[in-house]
């Protein structure tokens, strides 16, 4: 009989209790050496998935796409901003003005306020995503790292 027999026989719950405390202590053991051996990991998950192709490509296209959106909106900023001017030039003083007047200026001043607000939303965006070192990396020496917005 085997030495493990034996003192089950004569203290069976003491016996019992042992294996069950062992196997806690090595089921412990081994989920925190998993635990950390995935914290020890985890920075090179980060930089794959930082420098996965399909995300380089992305974030490329991204930051390019962008920048055109943003050039696109502030021509038709701009072209809304004249058709505003224009159109205040063209009824003359405020006082003056008859209903349609008033909602022809307060459609063509929400057009401007519309785009203004877009592209402020967009120039945060882009200049918020050039500061994450792990985009930033993909914008191309081609673009700013930085567009001001009160331009």
């Amino acid at each position: 009989m085997a030495d493990w027999e034996s003192r089950f026989e004569q203290k069976p719950r003491r016996t019992t209790l042992n294996v069950m405390l062992s196997a806690v202590a090595i089921l412990t053991v081994v989920g925190g050496a998993i635990y950390l051996g995935r914290i020890a990991l985890q920075p090179l998950a980060i930089a794959s998935k930082t420098l996965d192709a399909d995300n380089v490509i992305a974030n490329y296209e991204w930051f390019h796409q962008q920048f055109e959106d943003i050039n696109a909106n502030g021509q038709r900023l701009g072209a809304a901003r004249d058709a505003l001017s224009s159109f205040e030039a063209s009824v003359g003083d405020r006082s003056a003005w008859k209903f349609d007047d008033r909602q022809e200026w307060n459609r063509l001043h929400m057009i401007v306020l519309g785009l203004e607000g877009a592209r402020a939303e967009m120039i945060a965006t882009y200049n918020a995503r050039t500061e994450m070192q792990n985009r930033d990396l993909f914008r191309g020496s081609d673009l700013p790292a930085y567009i001001n917005p009160d331009l």
